[in-house]
């Protein structure tokens, strides 16, 4: 998305003129958008981390306490660890992703800047 936005709302500007001020307010949204998009990334692998302890400690209480049928939820423990792993790999691919959106983005707009 930042990207879509960066290619078709920057242009060179020729000194401070309203084109300038666009690319500026594009940069200064793509950098908000990173930055906010990290927090969120950041409370759902706190949240996700919680979630995987939680996990581990009620397996642990099912294996100590109902050790007769603990196979029984074997199965729904490894589903849940696999989901959690997947949510964690898509979580760093966001990262990654706005990542490379901010940085591409700021180059542009010095390029376009500075560009003759």
């Amino acid at each position: 998305m930042e990207l879509n936005i960066v290619a078709t709302q920057m242009k060179h500007a020729e000194g401070i003129g309203s084109q300038f001020w666009i690319n500026t307010g594009v940069a200064i949204g793509s950098f908000i958008f990173a930055i906010l998009t990290w927090i969120l990334v950041t409370n759902q692998r706190q949240t996700m981390e919680v979630l995987g302890e939680e996990i581990d400690r009620r397996e642990q209480t099912i294996a100590k306490d109902h050790e007769k049928v603990k196979d029984l939820f074997e199965g729904s423990f490894n589903a849940l660890r696999k989901r959690l792993g997947w949510q964690k790999r898509i979580l760093q691919a966001i990262c990654i992703i706005v990542s490379f959106g901010l940085i591409a983005t700021f180059v542009v707009y010095a390029y376009l800047l500075y560009l003759p």
